[in-house]
């Protein structure tokens, strides 16, 4: 079954045109869309109404996106992602030795701002730290916050006692990137037996999933 890719219009910059020339290069068709939030199905995702409930999509876009998908298409795969697995609280304990920001605590907002000073011996560099949510829906902007700005930095958090903060060490950064896999692996279609792992990703499926030899 050959997937149908979505990108998402106007996230990705001149990457977006790169990606979509491959994936038609390999014979698989491609479309931007535009997410449109508080719009009713189809109208939810525009330059994809045309696609019926059991088409086989693939989608590179944002977390919002992904999660409407989730809740109102059955697209396969559509939106695989479990958010819940992508808090730095689960996997910052199974890849940290691949982590940029190592040394790291996560506790808190409000218990980050009251050992405010214990965090800063600890983990402060030239007055700094670096500081982010630990859940993937990101209630205030990743940033290197300095001392007298720290609680107004995280302040989002501090309305909920149960939302955590990581803590890091600031690190130099010159440049990210970012890797994008285009494949023609066949996907699975519902109730039929899970394909393996593809080769570059078996390392990270056997440390995730326990040893599996299968995706999930």
């Amino acid at each position: 079954m050959k997937p149908v890719w979505l990108i998402e219009r106007g996230v990705y910059g001149t990457q977006a045109a790169a990606v979509a020339n491959e994936v038609r290069r390999q014979g698989m068709t491609c479309f931007e869309v535009d997410y449109r939030p508080g719009k009713l199905p189809p109208d939810d995702i525009r330059g994809a109404e045309f696609l019926p409930d059991d088409a086989c999509v693939v989608l590179w876009g944002t977390l919002p996106l992904l999660r409407q998908i989730q809740l109102y298409r059955s697209w396969v795969p559509g939106g695989w992602c479990d958010v819940t697995k992508l808090d730095c609280s689960i996997y910052y304990a199974w890849f940290g030795p691949y982590l940029l920001n190592g040394q790291y605590t996560i506790l808190p907002g409000v218990e980050a701002i009251r050992l405010q000073e214990r965090i800063y011996a600890e983990f402060g560099s030239d007055d700094e730290v670096f500081v982010r949510p630990s859940g993937v829906h990101k209630i205030f902007t990743g940033t290197v916050a300095y001392s007298d700005d720290f609680r107004h930095a995280i302040a989002p958090s501090r309305y909920d006692p149960e939302s955590l903060v990581v803590i890091a060490k600031p690190r130099e950064m010159k440049s990210s990137r970012h890797r994008v896999i285009v494949t023609m692996a066949p996907f699975r279609s519902p109730g039929a037996a899970r394909p393996k792992c593809w080769p570059i990703r078996q390392k990270w499926c056997d440390r995730c999933n326990g040893g599996r030899t299968t995706c999930s």
